[in-house]
């Protein structure tokens, strides 16, 4: 069975984006770029905000 050339590419992006999924199984790093659009695009926000400090500072 031959395949097509769509076949393949359509293969090749999919694995691509299985890759790229965070997983929550098994222990991973991520890079800065990687952790902060894991936590936006679920809604989560910028992990890298001082949210004690945010308080603080409108508590005052």
């Amino acid at each position: 069975m031959k395949r097509m050339p769509e076949d393949v590419t359509a293969l090749a992006n999919l694995l691509t984006v299985v890759g790229n999924q965070v997983s929550f199984a098994d222990a991973q790093s991520l890079t800065a770029t990687q952790l902060l659009l894991a936590c936006t695009r679920p809604g989560i926000g910028d992990p890298t905000t001082g949210f004690l400090a945010a308080y603080t500072t409108a508590k005052d």
